[in-house]
């Protein structure tokens, strides 16, 4: 896995966006220790190594379903960092981590589609996919959606290919009040190998409805009359 580090004046969200790599899962969960994420996931919290983003390939069981899983901490906030399945991005993992706390999480998936997710004491809070208006759910407010609108309309071109992605995990690191890097992302992290058990894929979390966005205004075209049906007295009806 050979991620390429980013020009030094892109901000930090667009570095770890356009690093080069396939796809990742980046979670955050406050005042939870790594060990103890670990813990609620099912592993050991004895399970970690020590290993830079390159050698935590050597973890992954290719024979067999799971999750390689790279943890760290800002400030008040763990993170993970998957490169290799979506266990701590998926229902299950979500709702353990998120237990007793919140949990943020963004999914760069490598089919093109991104999602972003915030969730509070096991329970899905808000649900997204950058710039797709018709993806949002939630069951009352939707502040991640509404910072990341705001953040996409301060760039220089809205419209620019990736800026919904790019704002979508800025509104993320503002909640966190702090960001991942690249340079954090490559170097040693304690990272380790979950494999996937059947609970995992057991997603029962209450989904969450669907909210109406409120269209854009747009300008009415010029009246163009009532539709009538045609006359029969015109000049060529039949006599």
């Amino acid at each position: 896995m050979n991620a390429s580090l980013p020009e030094p004046d892109i901000t930090p969200e667009r570095a770890v966006l356009w690093m080069g790599l396939p796809s990742f899962c980046l979670s955050y969960v406050r005042d939870v220790s790594p060990a103890e994420l670990l813990l609620r996931l099912g592993a050991p919290a004895t399970a970690f190594e020590s290993l830079t983003l390159d050698a935590s390939d050597s973890l992954v069981d290719y024979e067999n379903p799971g999750s390689l899983m790279r943890f760290g901490v800002l400030g008040r906030w763990s993170f993970c960092f998957e490169t290799w399945g979506i266990v701590a991005g998926s229902n299950w993992g979500l709702t353990r981590m998120s237990s007793g706390t919140e949990a943020l999480s963004y999914l760069s998936g490598g089919d093109g589609m991104d999602i972003v997710q915030s969730w509070q004491d096991a329970q899905p809070v808000e649900l997204f996919e950058p710039g797709s208006f018709g993806s949002l759910r939630a069951h009352h407010d939707h502040p991640l959606w509404d910072a990341a609108h705001s953040h996409r309309n301060t760039l220089p071109d809205p419209a620019q290919s990736g800026a919904a992605r790019e704002s979508s995990l800025k509104a993320i690191h503002d909640r966190v009040q702090a960001h991942i890097t690249p340079e954090l992302i490559t170097q040693a992290l304690p990272s380790v190998w979950l494999p996937e058990t059947s609970a995992m894929r057991r997603n029962g979390a209450n989904p969450l409805p669907l909210v109406a966005p409120q269209p854009s205004p747009r300008t009415l075209g010029a009246f163009l009359g009532s539709l009538q049906p045609p006359s029969d007295s015109g000049p060529n009806s039949a006599p």
